[in-house]
């Protein structure tokens, strides 16, 4: 994520619900103009099944939705 604003900008996530996915930030704090940071989103389970959620982003401006779906495995049969 980088700011292309002219001012600094702070920003709140709103973490997803499930329990099985975490996010980690490069940096805390606001984030200069000009800069970025880089988000990590951690999927850490044992079970194999699909997830939907999302994370949100918010700043003094906006409110950007994204999306985060996870797919089990799946066996190739040949």
């Amino acid at each position: 994520m980088r700011n292309v604003t002219q001012n600094s900008l702070k920003i709140k996530l709103k973490r997803p619900a499930s329990p099985f996915l975490t996010v980690h930030l490069s940096k805390e704090g606001p984030l200069a103009s000009g800069l970025d940071i880089k988000l990590t989103v951690v999927f850490d389970s044992k079970e194999n099944r699909a997830i939907t959620d999302k994370l949100i982003i918010l700043t003094d401006y906006a409110e950007v939705e994204l999306p985060i779906n996870v797919y089990p495995q799946v066996a190739k049969l040949q």
